[in-house]
């Protein structure tokens, strides 16, 4: 099978990846000023909290991101992961954690 190299130079705006942080913030923030019943929280396999705040930003920072530069892979704790296998030819990915979920 014939491979073809190809490199993909591009400058990504720092300003642009900190106004997703801003919205991802936002999001948060309209949760936790929120009732905390509203709050959706859901326990992990790992015993670890997951909250409508951590799905509603993550939402925002993958969905940005993917925006900002398609050709990026992004790994997220709360999305769906590829196998290992996979994800350690990454050269460039955007690791994504935007809350811990502990209140």
């Amino acid at each position: 099978m014939s491979t073809v190299s190809l490199t993909i130079d591009q400058q990504i705006p720092v300003a642009a990846v900190v106004a997703i942080a801003e919205r991802a913030a936002e999001a948060i923030l309209a949760v936790y000023n929120s009732d905390e019943v509203d709050w959706n929280v859901e326990m992990k396999a790992d015993d670890s909290p997951l909250t409508r705040a951590d799905q509603e930003a993550n939402a925002v920072i993958c969905e940005g991101l993917a925006s900002l530069a398609p050709h990026i892979p992004i790994v997220s704790e709360e999305n769906k992961q590829l196998p290992y296998a996979i994800r350690r030819h990454y050269k460039y990915s955007w690791c994504v954690d935007p809350l811990d979920g502990r209140y």
